[in-house]
C-alpha cells in the first residue's frame, strides 16, 4: 500500500529502493528495523509485515501509533480538512496550542500531524518544537484506506528516540535505513556531518545481521562505506 505521509522522494528514487530491498529482504517476513524511519515508504510499499521503527520526529510516531491502534478515526475528524490558507493557519495555530500544553500524545495531535504534513512545504520546526511550515497551496489529503494501514500496521513497533543508539534492533532484523544527509539539521537541533556518519557506519557494522544503507550522492558519505558493496552490507547512492 501506499505510505501515508507526504515523501519527498522522486519516483524515480522509490523505485530505486524498492527494487533493491526486494532483492535484499530474504522474505517480507523478515523483521525489518529503521531508526530513521520517517515516511517509511519501504515498508508501507513493501507491506513488510516485522518492523521495528524509530524516528527523533515524535509527532511523526504518535500519528502512526494512533493509526496502529485503529483509534485515528474512531471519533471522526476532530479538525477541519479544507486545505485553503484559513483553515490551514488555524490547524497551525491549534497544533502549536497542543505542542505548548505538552498534549502531542492525542488523537487530535495525530490528525493534525497528517493533515499539516500534507498540507506543509516543509514539515518543520524550530529550535523549541514549535511547528513553523509554510502553506503550500497545491497540497492535498490522500484517500487513505485507514483499515487496511491498521491491519498492517500490526506487527510494527514504534520507537521515539532522539540518539538511534538507544534504538534496540532485533537480533535478527534486517536493518535497512536513509540516514540523513551530510550538514543536515535534525528534529533535536543537531547536524550531521562526516564524524557522525563514522559514528553510524560502527553502530551499523556492530548489527549481526543484513545491513542496506540509502544515501544521497556524496562522495564524502560513499566513501565511507566504499567497502559495502554486496553480501550483508550493502550501500546504495540514490
Amino acid at each position: 500500500m501506499k505510505h501515508l505521509l507526504r515523501t519527498t522522494r522522486s519516483a524515480e528514487v522509490l523505485d530505486t529502493m524498492f527494487t533493491t530491498v526486494r532483492h535484499f529482504l530474504p522474505t517480507y517476513q523478515t523483521q525489518y528495523a529503521d531508526p530513521f524511519c520517517a515516511i517509511a515508504e519501504i515498508p508501507f510499499e513493501l507491506e513488510i509485515e516485522n518492523c521495528s521503527l524509530n524516528d527523533s520526529n515524535p509527532h511523526i510516531i504518535n500519528f502512526y501509533r494512533w493509526v496502529k491502534s485503529g483509534d485515528f478515526l474512531k471519533d471522526g475528524w476532530l479538525i477541519n480538512q479544507n486545505t485553503n490558507y484559513n483553515t490551514w493557519s488555524r490547524n497551525k495555530n491549534r497544533f502549536n496550542r497542543l505542542i505548548s500544553k505538552g498534549k502531542t500524545n492525542t488523537v487530535e495531535a495525530a490528525q493534525l500531524t497528517f493533515y499539516l504534513q500534507h498540507i506543509t512545504t516543509f514539515f518543520s520546526f524550530d529550535s523549541t518544537g514549535t511547528f513553523i511550515g509554510t502553506h503550500d497551496s497545491h497540497g492535498e489529503l490522500p484517500e487513505i484506506d485507514w483499515e487496511a494501514a491498521t491491519a498492517l500496521m500490526q506487527n510494527w513497533e514504534f520507537n521515539n528516540h532522539d540518539d538511534y543508539t538507544n534504538f534496540v534492533v532485533p537480533e535478527h532484523a534486517t536493518l535497512v535505513m536513509s540516514p540523513p544527509t551530510i550538514y543536515t539539521r535534525q528534529w533535536t537541533g543537531f547536524s550531521w556531518d562526516k564524524s557522525a556518519h563514522t559514528d553510524l557506519l560502527h553502530w551499523a557494522n556492530s548489527h549481526s545481521g543484513k545491513v542496506l544503507v540509502f544515501h544521497r550522492r556524496s562522495r564524502t558519505i560513499q566513501g565511507l562505506y566504499a567497502d559495502w558493496t554486496e553480501g550483508d552490507r550493502v550501500f546504495q547512492l540514490v
